[in-house]
């Protein structure tokens, strides 16, 4: 049996960053953004108004549609909200400038480990502010993240009617009181947003989260210790497993179909991973375009993709499709499962889609057809 061989995931290590981020968070976390400065009775901001980042990885404008047009953001944070706070809490002019602070997490925007090819486009910059993804606009990207951030803001005020006097930057904050804040939906509302829609900015700073919250540190090192703690609590079985990062861009990644396994069967279909998976066959989640209409496990399976191509151009380089998740019964219960494909051009669909069809026919036909033991990989 193969199923302890160290294989790389690609995104199906979301699968892990958001099992653990559940239990170490809870259910009932939501990353807060604030507006902090001094104001006097007529609502004028003498000094400088502070942004201050909490680490919320899906505070977007309206117009902000994601970095893929296929699967755009839906349990977002509106800025737009945090600017209405901003007015309804009387302020009327700024004299000095909007200014981002992003001192929450530390200042690794990349990981080394991440293709150059996979920088800005499906990852990063990551930082504990951060508005549509360092987009000023549709348009136009940040140079910082911060400094973007307080631009978004900047323009948002002035259409309400606030002055701003300078021009955006960034900063840190020295205690000045909370004028205005937003906070995100709760926890299971951005599991589900970055587990449907494979959000890598999301799985990252949540990473980061969980070292603050539990590791001692706001770093991806310190939230993947976190990780790998919780996972050895838990009895995984961790041998051949490595992890380097929360979102599975990194080709260093390494589980195995074990290690999976074991993770979705100490959670449950029912819970907020579970139903963040999305579904097979239906629109704005990775699994779109598999398992459709009329197929076997249409609109059933709920599932995690991970798909890594050969990025360096390395000859004989193994490219990855994975798909892990669960096959609700009928009646109560499911199947949980672990698929792992490693090869050099195993990301064709020639190559990895036969693979799913005789998956898919061979659970749908359960409890008829194979064992478990047959079905295991070897």
């Amino acid at each position: 049996m193969n199923d302890r061989i160290a294989l790389r995931p690609a995104s199906n290590v979301k699968l892990i960053t958001a099992a653990v981020a559940l239990e170490v968070l809870g259910p009932d976390f939501v990353y807060t953004t604030t507006v902090n400065g001094v104001a006097d009775s007529g609502g004028v901001v003498s000094g400088d108004l502070y942004l201050i980042g909490g680490g919320d990885p899906l505070l977007s404008s309206e117009w902000w549609d994601g970095p893929s047009q296929k699967f755009p953001p839906f349990n977002v944070t509106p800025i737009e909200s945090l600017a209405d706070a901003v007015k309804a809490a009387g302020i009327t002019s700024v004299a000095g400038s909007v200014v981002g602070d992003a001192s929450r997490y530390d200042d690794e925007w990349y990981l080394p480990t991440w293709a150059d090819s996979l920088r800005f486009t499906e990852g990063g910059p990551l930082s504990a502010l951060l508005v549509n993804d360092s987009r000023e606009a549709a348009d136009r990207s940040s140079n910082d993240p911060a400094v973007g951030a307080a631009t978004v803001l900047t323009q948002l005020l002035q259409e309400r009617g606030i002055t701003v006097a300078g021009e955006p930057q960034k900063g840190t904050a020295g205690g000045e009181p909370v004028l205005a804040s937003v906070t995100s939906q709760p926890l299971p509302a951005v599991l589900q947003e970055m587990l449907t829609t494979s959000d890598n900015n999301t799985a990252e700073l949540m990473l980061k989260e969980l070292g603050l919250q539990a590791g001692g540190a706001p770093t991806t090192n310190a939230g993947l210790s976190v990780v790998m703690t919780t996972l050895q609590k838990w009895s995984i079985p961790m041998d051949g497993v490595t992890l380097v990062d929360g979102s599975g861009l990194s080709d260093e990644n390494r589980l195995t179909c074990a290690s999976l396994l074991a993770v979705l069967q100490h959670g449950s279909v029912d819970d907020a991973v579970g139903q963040g998976l999305p579904l097979g066959g239906r629109e704005g989640g990775t699994l779109y375009d598999a398992f459709q209409e009329g197929e076997p496990l249409s609109g059933v399976i709920r599932a995690k993709t991970g798909t890594l191509d050969n990025t360096d151009g390395v000859p004989d380089k193994p490219g990855t499709k994975a798909l892990s998740g669960y096959v609700p019964l009928e009646g109560g219960g499911s199947i949980e499962f672990a698929m792992l494909l490693n090869g050099e051009t195993i990301t064709n669909k020639t190559e990895y889609r036969p693979i799913w069809e005789l998956f898919a026919t061979t659970l749908a036909a359960y409890p008829s057809g194979p064992t478990a033991a047959t079905l295991g990989p070897r």
